[in-house]
Formats: C-alpha cells, structure tokens, sequence
C-alpha cells in the first residue's frame, strides 16, 4: 500500500525516497564532472570548498566517493538525532561535525560517511552554479527519461508518493521523518521502481559515463595498508557464491530501499518499501536466490 489510511495500493509508479541509493547518483555526477575536466578525484576538496576544518586539509574527492576520508559520519551524532525535522543550511550540518578530528588518515580505512557526499552534493554546486537537483535533472534524470525522480520535498506536491510507515512491536504506525535538508546528496533523491529500470538499463551503456568510469566506481577501492575496501564509488562491491554484485543499500526513517546488480548475468533486483524496517535487502537478496538458484547454494568450508 502507497497510503494505507487511504487504502491507496502501490504501483511500478509509486514515488518512493531513495535513502543512501542517492549516493550512486550524486557519484554518477562527479564521474561526469571529472570526464568535463572541471576536477580531478585526486583534487583535495578545500581546492574547491572553502571554509573546512584544516584536518580537512588532506581529503580528496576519491576519499569522499569511497567513504575513505576519515571524517565522522554527521548522522551517527547526538546532535543530528535532535535536529532531523529541522530545516538546516550546509554549513549548519557540516558544523555538527566540523570540530571533531579525523578517526583516521585518510586513505588508511574505510568508514561509511554520509559527510562525504553531503560534501560531494557540495562540490557538484560549487563547480557548476547549479543546484544539486537540477544539475542531476539535467545530465541524468531527463536524459533516460526518470520523469519521477527529483529531490525530495516534504512541501511539494509530488504525484504517487507513497507515505512513509514503521512497526513497533507488530503495529503498523505513521513514520517519522528526515528534512531533506539533512540528507541532501546522501539521500534526498524520491524515484519509482520503473525509473530505477530506466536507470539500471543505462548503466549497461555508455549514455551517461564512459565504460571505464563506470568500472572505475565498481572497483573495490585500495587502502594504504594494502587492502581493499568492498565499496567503489557509491556502490557496494562484492561476489555471491562467485557472482558479481554491485549494489547499495537506503534507510531513512519510513522508508527502507535495496538496489541489487548481479552485472554478469543482466540481474537486477529493485526494492522499495515504505516502512523504515522493512528489510529491503533481505527481501533483495531472496527474490535474487529465486531467480539465480546458485546464490544460496551452501559451500563446504575447506
């Protein structure tokens, strides 16, 4: 159901929020600003962004794109959990943050940071003028024709969006809410299942990026000490019984997202609940093991 007090069912058009799925998006753009030649991954972001913490000083765009930059996830702050409903400015949010130190060098770990794409959302208007919706809208959504897919509003009117639910204790409740605002580049974005295809499809081809920028973010990114991290650029990056998944993951409060790509056997599966515990990659996962019997198969330790 899209709306159960008005028992309004979902569709394939039903409008979703996206959650931490942004995140693909919002690296796609970088990609492409890097392809323009306006940066390069290995720029340090205060050559762009102004006014950061001098702990700052050694960030690169790659350490924000592979969740390698070393600075606190604002999301996993007091703060931030007493302010969600709040109407904030970037710099606001980046001062939930901006005084605590780096938990490690950059490039030395990976630490999921929903700082750094808020801070990539921030370079993409900083370098091209544009907000970050429209700069999205104009290179990618209307470009593969995503009729649907925008930044959230909470005061839009936004056709098919579906409400946001939790349960509590097996009762089905209103959800709380996330301003916008707040999650921005990390996971502002509302979409459906059917553009989320159109997407999907895209990413096969070389419409958006060209084909070695895309297997670049699909590359497990390199730590210092010799390892490497399971996420490229905005996407999970790992093998299921030997196949290939490319994939990530959303929740935000009433809402809880998965977007799986099993790339080698032309495999996605898209999944968008509007109930923040509704274990989308669970359900994922599942419908993949349906569809491709081997993911489940059971291996014998050696």
């Amino acid at each position: 159901m899209a709306n159960v007090e008005l028992g309004v069912p979902a569709t394939k058009d039903t409008v979703y929020q996206l959650a931490s799925v942004t995140k693909q998006f919002t690296a796609t753009g970088i990609m492409m600003l890097a392809e323009d030649g306006k940066l390069s991954l290995d720029d340090r972001i205060t050559q762009h962004l102004s006014d950061l913490p001098t702990a700052w000083n050694a960030v690169t765009v790659r350490h924000l794109l592979s969740h390698t930059s070393g600075i606190k996830n604002y999301t996993s702050t007091q703060a931030y959990d007493k302010s969600v409903h709040d109407d904030l400015t970037h710099r606001e949010m980046l001062d939930l943050v901006a005084k605590e130190p780096l938990e490690f060098k950059p490039g030395e770990k990976f630490a999921y940071s929903n700082t750094g794409y808020f801070l990539l959302g921030m370079l993409i208007e900083k370098i091209t003028g544009k907000k970050y919706g429209e700069f999205l809208a104009e290179r990618i959504f209307d470009r593969i024709g995503m009729k649907h897919t925008r930044v959230n509003d909470l005061t839009a009117i936004i056709p098919n969006r579906a409400h946001g639910y939790s349960f509590h204790d097996g009762i089905l409740l209103n959800g709380d809410y996330v301003n916008p605002t707040q999650t921005f580049a990390a996971g502002a974005l509302v979409s459906t299942a059917t553009d989320l295809a159109k997407w999907d499809a895209a990413l096969y081809t070389g419409r958006l990026l060209r084909l070695s920028s895309l297997e670049q973010m699909w590359t497990p990114a390199p730590l210092s000490g010799g390892e490497t991290a399971k996420y490229g650029f905005g996407w999970r990056v790992d093998k299921v019984n030997g196949h290939r998944l490319i994939s990530h993951g959303g929740a935000v409060r009433g809402f809880s997202t998965q977007i799986s790509r099993f790339v080698d056997e032309g495999l996605t599966v898209i999944v968008l609940i509007n109930a923040d515990n509704g274990k989308a990659d669970a359900l994922a996962t599942g419908i993949a093991q349906r569809i491709l019997p081997t993911l489940g198969e059971q291996t014998s330790a050696k």
